[in-house]
């Protein structure tokens, strides 16, 4: 059974949909890493595309979301994760409240990255630049989440560590 990542901003159409293609490319590049990657918005939008600038973004580093489709954070996928890595302080104190029992498991991005608790800004309707500066931000920190993330999946698989 594969860890599952539920990565979480507000609309899921730009900073959550960046992330979800950021962790997949990263965990692309471990084969059998045994790691389910999804993302969800607390607003509940469902169905929506990614952003224009956000897709202009991730395709400009070689991530390709031109066919992301919004998603709500629910029960089904909150409670199905085994990390939920939210965006900012504020999704992690909503989506704490609304699904308790699955507290542990919803951490910020930055902290759970590298100890900080830096937000990531929502660039809706701002600049190409802002969404360029969120998609490092985002890549920055899942690249450093992603040495525990990969324990986390092998801890599942009963995998050890050879290296």
């Amino acid at each position: 059974m594969p860890v599952r990542v539920l990565i979480v901003c507000s609309g899921n159409t730009c900073r959550s949909a960046m992330g979800e293609g950021i962790l997949r490319g990263l965990v692309g590049r471990t084969p059998d890493a045994g790691i389910d990657v999804r993302s969800a918005g607390t607003l509940g939008i469902v169905g929506a595309p990614a952003s224009d600038e956000a897709v202009r973004v991730a395709r400009s580093h070689g991530v390709d979301i031109s066919r992301h489709a919004s998603s709500s954070a629910n029960a089904a996928n909150v409670e199905a994760a085994d990390v939920v890595l939210a965006m900012t302080e504020m999704h992690v104190e909503e989506l704490r409240e609304r699904f308790p029992e699955a507290a542990d498991r919803i951490h910020l991005l930055s902290m759970y990255a590298d100890g900080s608790d830096i937000d990531v800004p929502d660039p809706v309707g701002g600049p190409v630049e802002e969404y360029e500066s969120a998609y490092r931000m985002i890549a920055g920190y899942l690249t450093s989440a992603l040495p525990k993330i990969l324990a986390l999946a092998r801890g599942r698989s009963g995998g050890t560590d050879t290296g």
